[in-house]
């Protein structure tokens, strides 16, 4: 059991900021108004000052309900298995804490008399600790498993690692710089990759993967368990009806596409034909 929310931070729209502070609101009006009542009801004085100050229990929702939603959104604490059931407990704990405090402080400094503090603790667990226990409990399911599928709390924009835009070549004595956007394909040769450009191939002693882990991945685009392509070198394709394709690149290089490799190699196409949209419509 942990968290439910695979991502390291929760971005809520305002429309929920405004519903819970207007929920807590309209409990606070509420119990002053029910305060007013059982005044009239039962023929005792009504002090709105002093009915406020206990129903600043509702007013602690607010920056509860953030902690909860902050906490169960961050990515170290989901390695906690009980989580949930701990942030569930410590809420119930701390509301009670925090608002004896609350009116301890607030009666000692401003009212003729001073609530003590534990006296206040013991009358918020037997008074409302069944709220408390219902309405943080409600929170804690509702944000392992609701919002996530409601689409109430939304993943962060993924920021893009940053990506070489030059590669280093030894070449012989010489060490050539190489622009990556000028790279048609990179092939494995064991020990060593070919970068390959249009009118020339250099060998380099790295591996395919950690070469490809340093280029824009939406870009060089791995086809076939030895092969990385520039999808913008691409010309066209084609099926070889056995599930695999051939590629023809600019240089008038013919390259397999693995069927393995083909989802990845159609997302690429995609975004490389979304990213050509955009640029178009910039410079037009």
């Amino acid at each position: 059991m942990n968290s439910g929310i695979p991502f390291k931070t929760i971005y809520s729209p305002k429309g929920t900021h405004a519903a819970i502070l207007v929920t807590v609101t309209i409990m606070l009006l509420l119990s002053v108004f029910q305060d007013l009542l059982q005044a009239n009801f039962n023929n005792y004085a009504f002090y709105l000052s002093e009915s406020m100050l206990f129903n600043s229990f509702w007013l602690l929702f607010i920056p509860m309900v953030y902690l909860n939603i902050k906490i169960l959104g961050t990515e170290k604490l989901k390695t906690f298995k009980y989580l949930p059931l701990q942030l569930f407990l410590a809420s119930v704990i701390l509301h009670m804490l925090l608002f004896s405090v609350i009116v301890w402080l607030l009666s000692e400094l401003f009212f003729d008399h001073t609530y003590a503090l534990l006296q206040n603790f013991y009358y918020t667990l037997s008074e409302s600790g069944y709220i408390l226990l219902l309405i943080y409990g409600a929170l804690i399911l509702f944000l392992k498993y609701a919002a996530p599928k409601l689409s109430l709390i939304l993943p962060p924009p993924v920021k893009k690692p940053e990506v070489l835009s030059k590669i280093t070549i030894s070449n012989g004595r010489k060490y050539v710089n190489i622009d990556v956007m000028d790279i048609i394909c990179i092939k494995a040769l064991t020990p060593y990759i070919a970068i390959c450009l249009a009118n020339n191939q250099y060998l380099h002693s790295e591996t395919l993967k950690s070469v490809s882990e340093k280029l824009d991945q939406d870009k060089f685009i791995r086809v076939h368990k030895s092969t990385i392509i520039n999808i913008d070198k691409m010309v066209s394709y084609r099926s070889r009806l056995n599930g695999d394709y051939d590629i023809a690149m600019e240089d008038g290089t013919m390259i397999r596409l693995s069927r393995t490799y083909f989802t990845k190699f159609k997302r690429g196409l995609m975004l490389c034909s979304r990213d050509r949209t955009k640029s178009h419509q910039v410079n037009g």
